[in-house]
């Protein structure tokens, strides 16, 4: 009796474990569709990639989704910049996400980019190549849904050897984060969370051709505290190292409809002055 117990669990599992290494044999193909309909359906750019990887047993019970030579290229009035690119996207979600039509929502529960290059610009006429979301079409319940693309419930979030770049050539502003790593965790879920971050990287900062920073060494470690309700980010706890100097700050960032909320002061807790001196180029 025994024996055929243990042999059914034996069949049992096998058969799982067959299914796990089969399923995304007949998966993948689904699955880079099916973001690729949900991003390109959801902003006014376009997304591709090179190639899409499914495994279900790395992060089980989770499917992880992988993709490669990622690109995200603006239209009009950007058309033809690359807003964004990465070697890798890496997606972990509950399994039944699969299984969705292309035009449902997918929830992701961890992201992962790496060495990835986003680059923003805001021409002289004010416009900004990061506004690429699409309008919800008041009245229309099935449009509105379509074009909500993913929803996070993320817990962990990493952006690995990656480069951001600002040019605002309305103001002559330019900055530039170089070998960035950056990781995050917290319950995007949430209308009220927190979100515990860690930063690292080469900051470059230039106003009206005066250099201010260059690839000066900088350290974050920040609380953020996150109201979607209102947009509001909140900086809670932080420490920013620049160089050897230590700097704290305190205050929010806060989206609007027509306009942005800014208000963060800076202050130096102790300091000696070589430290000081540490942050001119």
């Amino acid at each position: 009796m025994k024996k055929k117990i243990f042999k059914i669990i034996a069949v049992v599992v096998l058969l799982i474990v067959g299914l796990l290494i089969a399923i995304p044999f007949f998966l993948e193909a689904k699955i880079g569709d099916i973001i690729r309909n949900n991003v390109n359906n959801s902003v006014n750019a376009t997304l591709d990639f090179s190639d899409a990887n499914l495994s279900l047993i790395r992060s089980f019970p989770n499917a992880e989704v992988s993709l490669k030579d990622v690109s995200l290229v603006n239209k009009v009035p950007f058309e033809g910049d690359t807003l964004f690119a990465s070697n890798e996207v890496s997606l972990s979600m509950g399994v039944m996400q699969l299984l969705k039509s292309s035009g449902d929502p997918i929830s992701i529960s961890k992201l992962i980019i790496e060495n990835a290059k986003l680059h923003i610009k805001v021409d002289e006429n004010e416009n900004v190549n990061y506004d690429i979301a699409k309008e919800s079409q008041v009245g229309d319940d099935n449009s509105a849904s379509n074009t909500e693309g993913f929803t996070f419930n993320m817990e962990t979030y990493e952006i690995n050897n990656s480069t951001i770049v600002y040019d605002d050539f309305a103001t002559g502003i330019h900055l530039q984060v170089n070998e960035m790593n950056h990781k995050g965790t917290g319950d995007l879920s949430l209308a009220n969370s927190e979100l515990d971050t860690h930063t690292d990287a080469l900051v470059t900062f230039e106003m009206d051709s005066v250099n201010y920073l260059n690839k000066n060494k900088v350290q974050l470690d920040a609380l953020i505290g996150i109201d979607l309700n209102e947009n509001k980010y909140s900086f809670l706890k932080n420490e920013a190292p620049v160089n050897q100097l230590p700097l704290v700050f305190e205050g929010f960032v806060k989206v609007n409809e027509d306009n942005q909320e800014l208000d963060i002061s800076f202050k130096t807790p102790s300091s000696d002055f070589k430290n000081f001196l540490a942050v001119i180029p």
